[in-house]
């Protein structure tokens, strides 16, 4: 039976026990993840399903009760507002490990043990860990916008460098750990070449932010460090995917070819996990290699890949173009809209300047400031990171048009948006708004 409640939504029954959950956090001793790393001592946030619980918080906010039977534990009735994910919030200045708890993957429905979700919570509070001591390590996700659609070629590449890195991170022997490795960089390389150097280094901050905290999960939560779980797909979101399980299997190549590589990332005498790899390597070595064969299968399923894509993009662009409801559209070429933040694994590129986003997307410039929740909707940027029209669909009751002066609010549900001085017109089911 699911409820309703205060902020949030719940059930009668807890998805697990806590403090159990956390009992197995704490477990973690200092610096066996990560050097400095403690993941006692960070502040963290758990949503049961029931009640959210705080961890280790020096200021809990309104709302938030001592526990009976843990003093050092705050309770909040309901989801809170601010617990909405896996991720890393400030909760009334503090920044915050977050989690909602889940009894199986969303994305390939396996099933969650305890230790599992243990893995999930150290997971987020690594990115707290990073966010202190590392606050130039997280990457802008923006590079995502302008990527280039995925031909042929660049599939193969990206296939193969994949499969190289998964068969150093299984292989047994450290011979085999290193040829596959030296492999798998090859294919980097000459994929490297056909991508602009921005979008090189993006790949290197993301599989440092997102594939070391991936890494700690497994490590922490029991899983095994050489799964895929859901093929990569195409780019935009294929590149943010890669970004976890490659940084994933790097951390462990490297834990068996370089036993003091933590360090040197820690202390600063390497930036990117790709170059103390590229570095551990001896080039002397002889490396595994595809044989022709198995490299022309790669790039004869790129092909097949390439061409079906066609139709699912034609489909995605249909079924938007379909949806029944309003509409709002915003454009703004003169003073394009910066991103603020995007869930770059549930975006489909449609063309080379076009993406449709299934889920959260905020936006802002100085006239205006757009949040889209949970409907599908499409950006045309300018050639960056910035976008210089937008189009939500799927709105079911037409949108709130509040003036106030200067100043013209538009809300719906799943939508809320601020412009100054907007010329707004109203059609049919359509509502434009032009900056």
């Amino acid at each position: 039976m699911i409820c309703g409640i205060g902020t949030g939504i719940y059930s009668q029954v807890p998805v697990a026990d806590v403090f159990e959950l956390m009992k197995r956090v704490d477990r973690i001793e200092e610096n066996s993840l990560w050097p400095g790393f403690y993941p006692a001592k960070i502040p963290t946030a758990v949503f049961d399903g029931v009640n959210t619980y705080l961890f280790e918080h020096p200021s809990p906010p309104e709302g938030f009760l001592i526990q009976r039977e843990r003093e050092d534990v705050h309770v909040f009735k309901g989801q809170h507002p601010q617990v909405r994910g896996n991720s890393r919030m400030q909760i009334n200045g503090i920044w915050t490990a977050t989690s909602v708890l889940r009894s199986h993957s969303r994305l390939t429905g396996e099933r969650y043990s305890l230790q599992n979700m243990a893995g999930i919570i150290v997971h987020e509070q690594y990115h707290v860990f990073q966010k202190h001591k590392h606050p130039e390590w997280s990457p802008n996700d923006g590079y995502l916008f302008n990527y280039p659609l995925d031909s042929q070629e660049m599939l193969a590449l990206r296939a193969m460098e994949i499969e190289a890195f998964r068969r150093a991170a299984a292989a047994q022997n450290p011979k085999e750990v290193a040829g596959w490795a030296k492999e798998a960089l090859k294919w980097r390389d000459k994929r490297h070449r056909l991508l602009d150097d921005a979008l090189t280094r993006y790949e290197g901050e993301l599989q440092r932010f997102e594939g070391l905290a991936d890494y700690i999960e497994c490590i922490s939560g029991d899983k095994d460090l050489t799964q895929i779980g859901v093929e990569p797909g195409f780019a935009p979101g294929a590149i943010r995917h890669m970004g976890y399980i490659l940084g994933r299997w790097m951390a462990s190549i490297l834990d068996r070819l370089k036993p003091n590589w933590k360090t040197n990332m820690e202390s600063g005498q390497a930036e990117y996990l790709h170059e103390i790899l590229k570095t551990t390597l001896n080039p002397s070595n002889p490396g595994y290699e595809f044989s022709d064969s198995e490299q022309e299968s790669f790039f004869q399923k790129a092909k097949e890949d390439v061409a079906k894509r066609k139709a699912i993009v034609q489909k995605l662009r249909e079924e938007f173009e379909s949806q029944a409801g309003y509409r709002i559209e915003i454009e703004s070429v003169s003073s394009p809209l910066r991103l603020l933040m995007f869930f770059a694994d549930r975006t489909e590129a449609l063309s080379k300047r076009e993406l449709l986003h299934r889920s959260l997307l905020m936006l802002r410039n100085e006239k205006c400031s757009v949040y889209v929740r949970d409907l599908k909707s499409i950006t045309k940027n300018d050639g960056s990171t910035c976008v210089v029209k937008l189009t939500v669909a799927g709105i079911d009751d037409k949108p709130t048009i509040e003036k106030m002066g200067d100043k013209v609010k538009v809300t719906a549900a799943g939508f809320q948006a601020e412009f100054m001085t907007p010329e707004v017109k109203e059609l049919q089911n359509v509502i434009k708004i032009i900056l």
